[in-house]
């Protein structure tokens, strides 16, 4: 083939859009969705175990199961979600335009290999959802690829060319589901441009891979008709897939089309295809731009930042954002969370927007982030009964595991001695590809010495009630805190959560009790600085009782000044919060808020 200026031109142009448009989209992708990536990954826990993926593997769309596992479990790794999905973009993209671009026949088409990118990219925005699995993502590269297989065959015989389609369809379903259906009518679409009357024979492999799908659903393989012909296989069972979430699939017939269209009008104008090129090669990134601002839940996003931060121990980084996380309670109580694991709960306490108890312990829900939420609070406090309880819950809603929680299960059963437990989970770990170190080395605390060696193990295992019976979360956090540090009375974490519960909660007739019960204790030798604020604005008017309740006579200085400025400031009409610059990270100011 001879090599024209304009072909030369034309390769190079295909080369620089389809690189320019790959790492802007990496871009995008590390932009809006770094810790959505990590929180997929903590969504499974993939082990390299012959029997559970060949389980998997058989049944209808596992392939594509196991196959998304396995690329998911690499998003550990930083930015390497962004990567894999801008690499399964342009393969999908690759594939598209060398399949489509035959219908041009011999008018140039170079100029519109960014439009093969776009249903990818409109996957990317369905990947802000976290109700979108990323099976979809990987079943849209594979029908492309199947799709470009179809395409080789075009100087085959007509009957010969439907065999291949539909075993190409066939296969794609049992692989992957209901993109075998998809294959199918692309498949058609593509050959009724392309022969015009003879596409009808391709209604062949429609209707065979529709016998099949029925068939599935029928013999209990499936789990509905929307699950074998539509998208509703690659999303969260309880959501609907909207019209947005057609595009991506219906984008491809469209490309078809306008392949074909290319066809038929022939431009063949070297400049004005310049023009179209640089136009779609910006405009794609700004429809990802565009939509990804419309369609993500900021909210959610901010929550999987700090877990994944909560996943990897950054606590320093949750503590940095506070002021940004006091508006949702899960995220306060991880930004509280942090601050007890560096010590300073009670300092910065009120530093922040706290509203209630809830802001430090919330409410149980049925809700798999608080779940999770709950076993790292119990844990930290020493609470472990609670943690384990919550830990499993966790990883029994999470279909596929979760590497935290199994971690954590593991750690809370070589605490309580239950060494053949822990040794199941430290099993599957041993069988993962990042965890199976972690896995390795916890193995040489399977004994009671090596636990009461280690600083962290040994502290946990203090912890545990004198009364092996005891239940834990029978009767509250509170009473659980209770029973931890009279256990253990160095366990420090578990008395600030109680006494940061209180305070937060406002309570003189349980914060009053709860000083004269533990104050003077092992535990409690002295009264931390907030509860001694809580004491003195409780006996304000009896200062003896303050001093006999632990107050100093720097809190009880400071807080006659409080006062006297609350006065001077409300005889002047002013504002409550003109005390914060002075108040602000006091009992006393948390107090004055509504």
């Amino acid at each position: 083939m001879k090599l024209t200026k304009d072909k030369i031109f034309a390769c190079g142009g295909v080369l620089l859009m389809v690189l320019i448009l790959t790492i802007v989209l990496f871009l995008q992708l590390q932009g809006t969705q770094e810790h959505s990536f990590f929180y997929r990954e903590q969504m499974q826990l993939f082990l390299w175990d012959s029997e559970k993926i060949t389980g998997m593997f058989w049944a209808v769309g596992g392939g594509l199961k196991v196959l998304t596992q396995i690329l998911v479990q690499f998003f550990v790794v930083p930015k390497m979600g962004a990567l894999i999905t801008a690499l399964l973009v342009l393969l999908s993209a690759h594939f598209l335009y060398y399949g489509g671009k035959k219908l041009c026949k011999e008018s140039p088409s170079w100029w519109m290999a960014p439009l093969a990118f776009v249903p990818g990219v409109l996957y990317c925005v369905y990947l802000l959802d976290n109700y979108a699995h990323y099976e979809g993502m990987v079943a849209l590269c594979l029908l492309a690829f199947f799709f470009w297989l179809h395409t080789l065959t075009g100087k085959l015989n007509l009957y010969l060319r439907v065999g291949i389609t539909s075993v190409l369809a066939l296969l794609l379903f049992g692989l992957g589901g209901s993109i075998g259906f998809w294959l199918a009518v692309v498949c058609l679409l593509y050959e009724v441009l392309s022969i015009g009357k003879k596409s009808v024979f391709f209604l062949i492999p429609v209707a065979l891979v529709m016998v099949a799908g029925i068939y599935s659903v029928n013999q209990g393989w499936v789990v509905s008709m929307n699950h074998a012909f539509w998208m509703k296989e690659y999303v969260e069972y309880y959501f609907e897939p909207t019209t947005l979430y057609a595009l991506s699939w219906i984008s491809i017939l469209a490309l078809l089309l306008l392949f074909w269209l290319q066809g038929k009008a022939g431009l063949k104008n070297i400049w004005l295809e310049g023009v179209l090129a640089l136009a779609l090669t910006a405009g794609v990134p700004f429809m990802y731009n565009y939509m990804a601002e419309k369609h993500q839940d900021k909210g959610m996003y901010s929550l999987q930042q700090v877990i994944h931060y909560a996943d990897t121990e950054q606590w320093d980084e949750i503590i940095n954002r506070g002021h940004e996380l006091t508006n949702n309670y899960i995220t306060l109580n991880y930004l509280n969370l942090a601050l007890s694991k560096k010590g300073q709960l009670l300092d910065k306490l009120f530093t922040f927007n706290q509203t209630g108890g809830q802001s430090l312990f919330m409410d149980y829900q049925q809700y798999t982030d608080i779940g999770v939420l709950r076993a790292r609070q119990y844990y930290h406090m020493g609470v472990i009964a609670a943690s384990q309880m919550n830990a499993v819950s966790s990883l029994m809603s999470i279909t596929e595991g979760n590497p935290s929680m199994t971690m954590l299960s593991a750690k809370n059963y070589i605490i309580t001695g239950r060494y053949n437990i822990a040794d199941k989970y430290l099993s599957n770990l041993e069988k993962t590809w990042y965890y199976k170190d972690w896995a390795k080395k916890m193995r040489q605390f399977m004994n009671d010495k090596a636990v009461m060696a280690d600083p962290e193990l040994s502290q946990k295992r203090k912890d545990l009630p004198l009364n092996n019976d005891f239940f834990a979360i029978y009767a509250g956090m509170l009473s659980d805190t209770q029973t931890v540090f009279e256990a253990n009375p160095e366990e420090q974490n578990a008395v600030d959560y109680a006494t940061a519960y209180l305070l937060l909660e406002k309570k003189f007739e349980y914060i009053i009790p709860y000083v004269e019960y533990n104050y003077g204790k092992p535990w409690m030798k002295e009264l931390p600085v907030r509860l001694q604020e809580a004491v003195v604005t409780a006996f304000e008017q009896d200062m003896e009782a303050c001093r006999a309740h632990g107050v100093t006579e720097e809190i009880i200085n400071k807080f006659a000044q409080f006062r006297q400025d609350a006065l001077n400031l409300r005889h002047r009409g002013g504002s409550t919060a003109q005390l914060a610059s002075k108040y602000g990270d006091t009992f006393w100011y948390y107090m004055l808020k509504k």
